[in-house]
């Protein structure tokens, strides 16, 4: 079992306020041995990428998804109600929106608003 503690500092030296931290996109790569220390190498995550068609949409809606480990879609009414969540979503599903009343959506992926999405 490998235990990591973080401290994060300033370049003046001074912490970082923790309520206001985040790490996102990660990727720890070096080696370890038990007479060394980790090593961490600066290492840049493809950006993901998220798009859903067709749109305007009659209801059936195709989702395609690129460099993502989290996938999780919302659509929101235009009162901020989710009206669809699907925290698995993968590359290529069909989302089937015929329930819904036909009318304006936003679409949001891993919690980002994104995209406008009409139904009509």
């Amino acid at each position: 079992t490998l235990t990591f503690i973080w401290e994060f500092t300033s370049s003046k030296g001074s912490p970082f306020n923790k309520r206001r931290m985040g790490l996102d996109n990660v990727l720890l790569m070096g080696t370890y041995s038990e007479a060394s220390h980790v090593s961490v190498n600066d290492h840049h995550m493809p950006t993901q990428t998220f798009n859903a068609f067709p749109n305007p949409s009659k209801g059936m809606l195709t989702v395609s998804i690129k460099n993502s480990i989290s996938n999780t879609i919302e659509i929101v009414d235009v009162y901020g109600k989710v009206i669809y969540k699907n925290a698995a979503v993968s590359d290529g599903e069909n989302i089937n929106l015929n329930a819904f009343p036909k009318g304006i959506y936003f679409l949001k992926f891993n919690g980002e608003n994104l995209q406008k999405l009409v139904l009509k």
